[in-house]
C-alpha cells in the first residue's frame, strides 16, 4: 500500500508542476483580453509569432470582419498600417464539435471529408512602394477556445511559406499566433 500511495503522491507532483502547452496558450489569451477594454467592438488584438519573432506591433489594433455560415468560418483583419490576417475555415456544421479545431496537413487541402484552411498573412513593409511579406499557412492546427456573440479567441500554430515557393520542408517557417 505503502508503493501505490507512493507512486500517487509522485504522479500528483508531476502533474501540478507541468507546464502543458495549454497553458502558455492559456496565458497568452488572457494577456489579449486585458488589452479589450482600450479596443472598440469591432476590434482584434493579436500576438504573431513567425520564425519566433514578433510580425505585428504590438499595440496596433485589427478591424474585424467574421462572417460565420453552417459550412465555415471566414475572419478578416485589418490595421491601419495595411497589416493584415485572413482565415477561412472550411467543413460542414464545423460548431458542432467541440472544443472546435481545424486541422491542416500538406497535400490535405480539398481531400473529402478533411478540414480546408485557408490563412494568410501579411504586412507592408514599404507603404511608397507598397511592398510586403506574406506567408500562407501550410500545415497547423487552428483552435477556437471561445466563441460567442462578444468574444472570438483563436490559437494557431504550424508552418508557413512565402506564396510561389514549394510547400517542402526546407521552407518552411514556424507560426504561432493568438487572436482575441
Amino acid at each position: 500500500m505503502k508503493i501505490l500511495s507512493g507512486w500517487i503522491a509522485i504522479f500528483f507532483v508531476l502533474l501540478v508542476s507541468c507546464d502543458g502547452p495549454g497553458d502558455k496558450d492559456h496565458k497568452e489569451i488572457e494577456v489579449l483580453k486585458q488589452k479589450l477594454d482600450s479596443l472598440e467592438a469591432d476590434q482584434a488584438t493579436m500576438k504573431i509569432l513567425v520564425g519566433n519573432k514578433d510580425f505585428y506591433p504590438e499595440k496596433l489594433p485589427f478591424k474585424t470582419n467574421i462572417l460565420l455560415k453552417p459550412q465555415s468560418f471566414k475572419m478578416g483583419f485589418l490595421n491601419k498600417e495595411g497589416s493584415n490576417v485572413e482565415m477561412e475555415l472550411i467543413r460542414e456544421n464545423w460548431f458542432i464539435r467541440k472544443p472546435i479545431s481545424f486541422s491542416l496537413s500538406n497535400g490535405a487541402m480539398g481531400e473529402a471529408g478533411g478540414d480546408q484552411v485557408i490563412m494568410m498573412i501579411g504586412k507592408l513593409t514599404d507603404k511608397v512602394a507598397l511592398q510586403g511579406e506574406g506567408y500562407l499557412l501550410v500545415n497547423g492546427k487552428i483552435e477556437i477556445p471561445e466563441l460567442s456573440r462578444q468574444l472570438v479567441t483563436i490559437v494557431f500554430e504550424g508552418n508557413l511559406i512565402k506564396p510561389g515557393q514549394a510547400s517542402t520542408v526546407e521552407n518552411y517557417i514556424p507560426v504561432k499566433g493568438w487572436i482575441v
